[in-house]
């Protein structure tokens, strides 16, 4: 009887502490678990954060670019109106010329047409 008796305790021990083991596997399990999703939510907000950073580096060198070709054109810009108006003047200083080289021809013809009338 003691021996079956002995037997049916360590029996009962063993049911016992494997019922513990298993709790206690049940939790480190658990701790592996959430100390993995901790991992995998640290790992996705880095991840966030490396692709926040480089939205904002590509937003940074589309702004510089951006700029860069409103300063080209702007400054065409500006070369093309001092050209206009540089061949604008040139026309007008032409203008001029002919003008002047017309009243003198006009002048030339007078002063030949009164050098005739007094000649007759």
């Amino acid at each position: 009887h003691r021996e079956a008796f002995v037997a049916k305790q360590r029996v009962k021990q063993f049911r016992e502490q494997c019922d513990e083991l298993r709790l206690n596997h049940g939790r480190n399990l658990t701790k592996e678990c959430d100390r993995i999703r901790r991992q995998q939510m640290k790992e996705r907000q880095q991840q966030q954060e490396y692709e926040r950073s480089l939205e904002s580096q590509h937003l940074a060198i589309w702004q510089q670019e951006l700029q860069q070709k409103m300063d080209r054109e702007r400054q065409e810009s500006e070369h093309k109106k001092k050209l206009n108006n540089e061949t604008a003047k040139g026309i007008r200083e032409q203008m001029m010329q002919l003008q002047l080289q017309r009243s003198q021809q006009e002048q030339e013809k007078t002063k030949e047409a009164q050098l005739r009338v007094r000649a007759l």
